[in-house]
């Protein structure tokens, strides 16, 4: 007598699960794959910006052995391209060598043109931001207004980790503008 209200149960069961299927089923396979193509597509373009960043990061380290090599124009050309088309953070680095490469090389102007736009870029980080007013700073001082670079350098002198190097720079800026006394 058990077994009949077992195989009733069953069969109601069964008969209530194969009704939700007809109703929904076409949801549930939709919504699966749904999820699988979302995956895939994420994995997709996370591997696609690893393979991105791998080869800003190539470009990146092939300029600074060129540059170290002397090699100063193939190293520069990488650097202009890598500031102009890399991704993440290697645009930013790529101008910061760039700037470098050329106040090694006696062209101070370029690098305090460098400098200046960085210093004045929006999107670009503080710590970043402090680090291209310092440069600027140490490569304009003697071709660039001291009060202008004075003007720069005081929001550092409150907060910056380059609180130090800009009170420096801006006791020496005052000295060449002639203000001894501050």
């Amino acid at each position: 007598m058990a077994d009949i209200f077992r195989e009733v149960d069953e069969d109601l069961r069964r008969e209530s699960a194969e009704r939700i299927w007809q109703k929904y089923g076409t949801y549930i396979v939709a919504a699966a794959l749904l999820v699988i193509v979302a995956t895939a597509g994420w994995v997709g373009w996370r591997e696609w910006r690893e393979s991105q960043l791998q080869a800003d990061g190539a470009r990146f380290s092939q300029a600074l052995q060129s540059a170290e090599a002397g090699n100063v124009d193939p190293a520069t050309a990488t650097l202009d391209a890598l500031a102009a088309d890399g991704a993440a953070s290697y645009p930013l680095l790529a101008e910061l060598r760039l700037a470098a490469v050329q106040a090694e090389q006696g062209d101070t102007a370029a690098a305090v043109a460098t400098y200046r736009r960085i210093a004045d870029d929006a999107s670009v980080r503080a710590p970043y931001k402090d680090l291209a007013v310092v440069l600027l700073a140490l490569h304009g001082f003697e071709t660039e207004d001291p009060q202008a670079l004075i003007g720069r350098l005081q929001p550092l002198v409150a907060s910056s980790p380059l609180r130090f190097s800009a009170i420096e720079l801006t006791a020496l800026l005052h000295h060449r503008a002639g203000d001894d006394a501050k």
